[in-house]
This record gives structure tokens, sequence and C-alpha cells, in this order.
């Protein structure tokens, strides 16, 4: 290789260690934790008579009326097969939600004053009725003017809030503007917590002209334009969500709040004030949804909500790479195994580009010599120089970029990967084998990347050990590739670490194989 080749390649090397270093920095791996055998999602129906645990006896704090004031109220409860649920009757919100998940029970509310979907949250609702799948609440907050609210829980995850007010006065009355509340934050499983701050986000998703599938974009202190299809927060796993049925959509106002020493994003569905006839009837309806960020699960409820899963900048490969593993995944039973069969799959389809790199690398390795001797007789004539190198190239059909085009083609395939890995619900907590208990967390005992790094090595000084050595300048950067792969990838999650080092296997297999069975005539 030349040496803008060695540059090009040397300051690849440090764009992608800095980005390893970031992300060492910013992932907080998943430690082992008892699993409990739940369904992901479930049709969630009301089990008043469910003696999982006593909290219908519980209180929420809330803010009093006076400044620094707080007053504790009743709570109310109820179940649903993955979660238990307590509402806040201030602002008839869910205070807690307690999902139970593959990695623990995940506490979805954090700030419980007052809660998710808070609506004219200084007003106090009591329960009107509850029936196996709704809760209704109502409040009087004036003499003759009644609000109730309803959560409709339905089969398959979505569910529905309706707000109605209705004036028994006989003048007409105003309401003011009031707003369904979302945050701040979101919560998780305790092992997660320490970094769930950096990974909280308010989002909404909206339909563009350009665009065939709904755009999801983060909420800021603008108010976004045009009308949105859900808005809610959400972290890497989790999210709370509204979708707009009979409530006005083109507003969304951002709504930070300062919690555990960091920002945490919440926002308002906005309703305008109005003036309400005596003996009248207004309704506003929306659906939601609180739970985990199963992708395949959230593309078949609709309303855009998959778009709140980041697959990162190669999104398409991304769900390439999920489709192929859960096709795997069925075969096998095993997310582990699906990743080895998705690798033998990329190593089988690369297989034309690895032989044509190896076989530009032999002829490379063969002409270092000569290169070596145009070099010195040109050196001080960088234009002849580079038209001799050409020539040499030219009639041996040396390409000095071929060596390291199946590389290249792998990098949007291990980020796919990486970031697959990372935001996949379906591979959080899946367990690969004896102590890989977590594929979306580092290995616990660091024996994937050993191994994988020595693989490298072993790789590596079969290379450089092939007839008709090697450029120095290469070998001494090539001498350290496996202890620098090994050391970023110790934080990698187990199942990125199970790929690459699958990958190396093969193709250091493919290598011996080719060094024996080729020979390159120069």
């Amino acid at each position: 290789m030349n040496r803008n080749l060695i540059l090009a390649f040397a300051l690849s090397l440090a764009v992608y260690a800095g980005w390893a270093l970031w992300v060492e920095k910013n992932y907080k791996p998943l430690p082992r934790a008892a699993r409990q055998s739940v369904p992901a999602i479930a049709g969630a129906q009301l089990r008043p008579d469910d003696k999982r645990t006593a909290i219908t006896a519980q209180t929420v704090t809330v803010a009093g009326a006076g400044p620094g004031e707080t007053v504790s109220l009743p709570a109310i409860a109820f179940h649903t097969p993955e979660a238990e649920v307590l509402f806040n009757p201030r602002g008839a919100a869910i205070s807690s939600f307690k999902f139970f998940g593959p990695a623990g029970i995940a506490e979805l509310v954090p700030h419980s004053n007052p809660g998710f979907f808070a609506t004219m949250s200084q007003t106090e609702f009591a329960l009107k009725e509850k029936t196996d799948n709704s809760l209704t609440f109502s409040a009087e907050p004036m003499k003759g003017f009644v609000i109730e609210k309803t959560y409709n829980w339905v089969e398959g995850g979505i569910g529905r809030i309706t707000v109605t007010a209705q004036n028994r006065l006989r003048k007409t009355i105003e309401i003011p503007e009031w707003a369904l509340r979302i945050g701040p934050g979101i919560g998780t499983v305790p092992s997660e917590k320490e970094e769930n701050p950096k990974l909280w986000q308010a989002s909404f998703a909206v339909n563009q002209a350009d665009r065939k599938l709904p755009v999801a974009k983060n909420l800021s202190k603008e108010t976004p334009a045009g009308p949105w299809l859900w808005a809610g927060v959400h972290n890497r796993y989790f999210l709370a969500a509204v979708m707009p049925d009979n409530w006005p959509a083109e507003k969304l106002v951002y709504e930070p709040k300062a919690f555990e020493k960091e920002k945490a994003p919440g926002l308002a569905a906005p309703v305008e004030k109005m003036l309400l006839a005596p003996g009248a009837r207004q309704e506003w309806s929306l659906y939601f949804y609180i739970g985990p960020k199963d992708y395949r699960h959230l593309l078949a409820l609709g309303h855009g909500l998959d778009r709140s899963v980041d697959f990162g900048f190669f999104g398409p490969i991304g769900k390439a790479v999920l489709k192929v593993l859960y096709f795997n995944h069925r075969l096998t039973g095993n997310y582990g195994w699906a990743i080895i069969l998705l690798t033998i799959f990329v190593q089988i389809l690369m297989s034309p580009l690895t032989y044509k790199g190896f076989k530009a690398t032999m002829i490379m390795k063969q002409l270092q010599p000569k290169l070596a001797q145009i070099q010195a007789k040109y050196k001080d004539n960088p234009a002849r120089l580079n038209q001799e190198m050409l020539e040499l190239y030219r009639k041996h059909g040396a390409n000095p970029f071929s060596g390291c085009l199946p590389m290249v083609l792998q990098i949007p395939i291990f980020f796919a990967l990486f970031t697959a890995l990372r935001n996949s619900w379906d591979l959080h907590g899946a367990v690969f084998t004896l102590w890989v208990t977590d594929l979306s967390a580092k290995d616990p005992y660091y024996v994937l990347p050993i191994v994988m790094g020595a693989i490298m090595f072993f790789q590596q000084k079969f290379t450089m050990s092939a007839p008709a050595g090697g450029d120095p300048a290469q070998m001494a950067v090539m001498k350290w590739m496996p202890v620098i792969f090994t050391f970023m990838f110790l934080s990698f999650p187990s199942g990125l670490v199970l790929y690459w080092l699958t990958s190396s296997l093969i193709g250091f297999g493919q290598q011996m194989y080719l060094q024996k069975r080729m020979a390159v005539p120069v």
C-alpha cells in the first residue's frame, strides 16, 4: 500500500477509536438480572381480584395549595397482565406504572407529581366507575361544571383517554386553556437508572410530503407545525405516547423539568379555551400507549409509533438485519445462534469480494520489492514516481484499495448491528449460552472479546509472515490492530462481539485456505 492509503487507514482508525471511546463513556451495560417469564406485550385487561401485591392502600404525594405545601392523597390501583398501575387523584394521572420485563421490574413513571397523562393537574378527581377494562374519574371544579375522564384499555396495548366537559348551569361558562401532560422523563429497570437521564427524549411524529413514512423529531422549545401523529417521552427501551383522535393536534408544548440533577423532558398537548353553552357537552379523546419499544409490535399498532425506535444512520440496513435475525431466531430459538447464522450469511454473500480482495493483497505484497525500487529511483520526482507506480499496478492488475474493500463494506452492517443490539427490545435480556445472559450487554467475563482479539492476532501474524514480506509502515499499524480492537470491544454488546468473533474466525479460515491454494504469479 502507498503512503496515502496508509494515512487514510490511520485516520479512519483514529475516527473509529474516538467513536468507540465515546461509546465507552456513555454506555453503561446491564448486569445480569433475575428474569421473569412474562409476555413482552399482552392485551391488557384489568384484574381487580389480582392479589400480586397489596397496593390499594398506598398514597401519592402532590403539591398542595400553598407554596411548599404537600398533600397525601389515596392512590387508586389496578393490575394488567404486564404491569401494576397506580392513579393519582390530582389530574387523574398515572403516578406509577411498574412493568414486568425480561431484565427486571421497570418503574416507568419517575416523577409521580402528578404523573403521566395528567389533565387539569390542579383538579382533584374521584373514582366514579371501574369495570374490567376501564376507569372513569369525575371532578366538579365549580358548581354545575362537571369534568369526567375515562381510561379504556383495549386488546393489543393501545388505550383510549376520553375527557368530557358538561355545563349544568343556566349560563355560559368559559373553559380556560388546559392540556394533557406526559413526563417529565420516563423510567427503566434499576440497573439502567444511572444512564437513563442521558437517554431521555421528548419526541413527536409527523407526515412529510417528501417521505413515504412518518418522521420522528425531537421536541424543543419551538412549537411544531402541522398535525402530529403521536407525541411522547421515551428512552432506549420504553415509550409513553398519545395519539390524537378527537383532539387538536396542531400544537405541542415542550416542558422540561429539573429532576435527579438532569433536565427531564416533558410535553403538553394543549386545548384552547372555549365557551360552553348552558346544558352543552364537549368531548375530547386520544389514544395512548405506555410500555416497551418492541419494534414489531409498534409497527403493527400503527400511528407511526415504530419511528420511536432509533436505527441510526444506517436505518434501512438495521431493519434488514433485524428481519434476518428474526428469521434465524425462528429457526434456532436463540438470538446468539441467530447472530452466528447472520454472520455466515454475510460472509457467503461477500465471498467473491473476499477472494478478489485477498488476491489483490497478495499481488501488492509481491510487488513490494519493485515498488521499493521505483520509490528509491524516483524519490526526487513525485510526478514520475506516481506514473511508474500506476504503470506497475496496471501491468499486474493490482489495486491498492481492493484488499480493504470487504472490511469497508462490512462497516455499515457493523454499525447497523450495533444500533440494533442496543435498541432492540427483542435482544434486551436475550440469553445466548452459559455466561452470556444478555446479548445487548457486554460479556461479564470478557471471554468473547479476548478470544476475538486472539484470533485477530494470529490472523495478522499469518498475514505478515506471508511470502515476500510487507510494507514496514503497514505492518507497524496492523500489529496493534488486535490490541486496539480487543480493548474497544470489551464494553461492546456481547452480541456484537459474537458477530465480529464469528466473522474473524471465518475470515481466518478463508485466508488460510486461499493462502495455501492460490498462486499469484508476478
